[in-house]
């Protein structure tokens, strides 16, 4: 492995790693009101209602807090309460892996 992946991943890591210890301080501290442009329906962004629509019953059967998918900028829905912190600690394993694949895959096409 090169010089140049090993420092790329070390930097993804450590600034993962930041954002995570900062994020959870500053939401632990306060909460922050935003807005957010959203889309009137699926279809303007290109998505299907009722395949959301299954995606939706299959969200409620989990059993979840919220979800939400934010496509080009803009809302494309939003279930359950996501003005609230919901401890997900299993999904940001998820999220770090995926961006570290992102990550290598840039670095090594370079």
């Amino acid at each position: 492995m090169s010089n140049k992946v090993i420092v790329s991943i070390f930097l993804g890591l450590f600034f993962t790693f930041i954002f995570i210890s900062l994020n959870i301080k500053h939401s632990a501290s306060h909460e922050v009101n935003t807005t957010w442009e959203s889309y009137n329906a699926p279809e303007e962004a290109g998505w299907s209602s009722e395949g959301l629509q299954r995606a939706r019953e299959y969200f409620d059967s989990l059993n979840s807090t919220a979800a939400m998918v934010v496509y080009d900028g803009k809302v494309l829905f939003s279930w359950g309460n996501t003005s609230h912190n919901t401890n997900a600690h299993s999904v940001r394993k998820s999220f770090l892996s995926a961006y570290m694949d992102w990550k290598l895959k840039l670095v090594i096409s370079i």
